[in-house]
């Protein structure tokens, strides 16, 4: 849940020696937003229909400049794909020996076991709207 990261970045920064009071509420009131639709992660999307339901410009934009802030703040470990690199050198290595040998003339496809590592900077897909 966003709430709690959020929570992590404003102790951090009052610890710093902001009161963070109004920022700190904005913030609270952008992570429950965020957590109603289902996000546990900031994004311009959001950020920016949250910033909208401000009524004057000057307050969308504050509340926008609060978000940019913590987003930079949060940092998510990125999805990554983990490659069995042990195996892509040999099976690099066992291509070229065959190209200067001449057994391999073509060119070769080779798929080797992989995983994809889901971290922090995924997050569901957005849902569909619902029709009224």
């Amino acid at each position: 849940m966003l709430i709690n990261a959020v929570e992590c970045y404003l102790a951090v920064r009052r610890a710093a020696g902001f009161e963070l009071v109004s920022e700190g509420c904005l913030l609270q009131s952008f992570a429950r937003f965020s957590d109603a639709k289902g996000h546990c992660y900031v994004s311009s999307e959001t950020a920016i229909e949250w910033a909208g339901l401000a009524r004057e410009v000057r307050q969308q934009a504050r509340r926008l400049g609060d978000v940019i802030r913590f987003a930079r703040y949060m940092r998510p470990a990125l999805t990554t794909i983990s490659q069995p690199m042990l195996d892509i050198g040999r099976e690099t290595v066992r291509l070229l020996l065959g190209v200067l040998q001449g057994t391999v003339t073509s060119p070769v496809s080779i798929t080797l076991p992989h995983k994809l590592e889901i971290r922090s900077s995924t997050g569901a897909p957005p849902r569909p709207a619902a029709k009224t």
